[in-house]
């Protein structure tokens, strides 16, 4: 009789059990995020990166805190960071240590990211001489509820490189004699070149008589 109960008891509290799951909607706080970079980069020149942040949970998100490192050979270009969210937009600038990027974006939006929403923040980087091939960015999310860490597509470097050429390499001449030589610039990298200055020295004995260009100096 006693085991009897027992089951009888354990049944009791299994129904129960199940009544109160099915009653009881248990909820979990997510993050994603997507970040958006060029292709290609060419050196001496600007593009635009994104990070979206996306709240694919049931929960609100706080304390929402975004870290971007940004490639070496890279810097932040002031003035061109933009936060969008349901409702607003701000053009809060990142606090700047090194190369890493960070926006406390709860502050920026000031509210929580309620489920199904999304923030959007764009920035613009400058692409220094020494960047390298291959370079990406790494994103890292954190909120109060959950913790996002990962990194870009890799990013082509577009680098010029300059050919110089003098002909003919070879000249045949006598002393008083005029000479004609043409110099041609070519770049026959993968990226443009700026600021190009040329100076043409003529060694001990010639002098310059005529040049297309004005001169011996060409930009």
């Amino acid at each position: 009789m006693t085991f009897g109960h027992i089951s009888s008891n354990l049944l009791i509290r299994l129904a129960l059990l199940a009544a109160l799951a099915q009653s009881i909607s248990i909820s979990s706080a997510l993050m994603d995020a997507e970040i958006i970079v060029p292709d290609a980069i060419n050196i001496c020149e600007n593009d635009s990166y994104a990070v979206l942040i996306h709240n694919i949970g049931v929960d609100p998100e706080r304390d929402i805190l975004l870290d971007v490192a940004i490639p070496d050979g890279t810097e932040y270009l002031a003035g061109s960071a933009n936060v969008s969210y349901p409702g607003g937009a701000a053009g809060d600038e990142p606090v700047i240590a090194g190369s890493n990027l960070s926006w406390n974006l709860s502050q920026v939006m000031g509210r929580e990211l309620n489920a199904s929403e999304s923030i959007n923040v764009s920035f613009r980087l400058k692409t220094l001489c020494e960047a390298a091939f291959g370079e990406f960015l790494e994103v890292n999310v954190k909120s109060n509820n959950s913790t996002l860490s990962l990194a870009s597509k890799s990013i082509d470097v577009n680098f010029p490189i300059l050919k110089l050429e003098f002909t003919p390499s070879v000249i045949n001449a006598h002393r008083f004699d005029n000479v004609t030589g043409q110099v041609s610039v070519e770049n026959t990298g993968t990226g443009p070149m700026y600021h190009v200055l040329i100076n043409n020295t003529p060694s001990a004995g010639l002098t310059l008589a005529y040049s297309t260009a004005g001169g011996l100096n060409w930009s």
